[in-house]
């Protein structure tokens, strides 16, 4: 196997085992965050230690767990000061496994770090300000995808063969086409999850997958691009990326 493989975009993609490399060569305290987007939100924790740390975008969640795994069995790294900042997943859903429950590993509050954006920009007090069409459609397309989401978050948690029906990173707006019908419709070994759906309704903010909470947030209004949303969260960051920089802060 290559150290590295190319991404669908043609951009080289960095291997777990060139991370640790990395790593184990770096003389900085790292924090190792998963890349894209969060990075905008994450540099700003060089701002607050004053340069005294690195943050090492790894490139996914899978590879952020897979270095702290790699900890217990790697002398450099436990030689190294590193902290970790992971999204939570389905762990939001089913708990934090007791492995992964680590002063050092940091986990976002919600499913995604796109989850804790939009509750620090405020998507829920935008749309209460915004014309009352505009706010009854989100909520509208809201309860529905929530109707859909609670099928695939179950066929997910069980381990289930998905189909393309079940798979929880669809997009909203593929979801809530033409074909919602089908994406409902119940399997024959199928019992909706009302107890589920129920939990996914009050905490809706927190539990539905991030990048698909703030694509239906941008659906209604689009003139709020999710780079300029990460952007004015990482400059006025409020309660849930607050508590992250905290508990980084308490490393150190």
């Amino acid at each position: 196997m290559g150290v590295y493989k190319m991404t669908d975009t043609g951009k080289r993609e960095v291997s777990l085992d060139e991370l640790i490399s990395t790593l184990e060569r770096s003389s900085l305290p790292t924090i190792v965050v998963e890349g894209k987007y969060d990075i905008i939100i994450y540099r700003k924790i060089e701002e607050l230690l004053e340069d005294i740390v690195d943050v090492l975008p790894a490139g996914g969640r899978g590879k952020v767990l897979g270095i702290f795994d790699s900890i217990k069995t790697n002398p450099k790294l436990q030689a190294k000061k590193l902290i970790f900042i992971a999204d939570k997943d389905t762990w939001v859903n089913t708990g934090i496994p007791s492995k992964y429950q680590q002063d050092i590993l940091i986990f976002t509050n919600g499913y995604s770090i796109e989850n804790d954006v939009f509750i620090d920009y405020g998507c829920e007090q935008i749309l209460e300000i915004e014309d009352s069409s505009i706010k009854n459609q989100f909520l509208a397309d809201k309860e529905k995808f929530i109707h859909w989401y609670a099928l695939a978050l179950q066929a997910t948690l069980n381990g289930e063969n998905l189909t393309k029906e079940r798979e929880i990173a669809r997009d909203p707006n593929e979801v809530l086409g033409n074909e919602y019908s089908k994406f409902i419709a119940l399997t024959a070994n199928e019992i909706y999850p009302t107890e589920l759906q129920s939990n996914l309704k009050e905490n809706y903010p927190l539990q539905i997958r991030g990048k698909s909470l703030l694509n239906l947030f941008r659906k209604h209004l689009k003139h709020h691009t999710s780079k300029a949303m990460f952007q004015k969260v990482a400059i006025e960051p409020k309660t849930s990326i607050n508590r992250i920089f905290d508990d980084v802060k308490k490393q150190f």
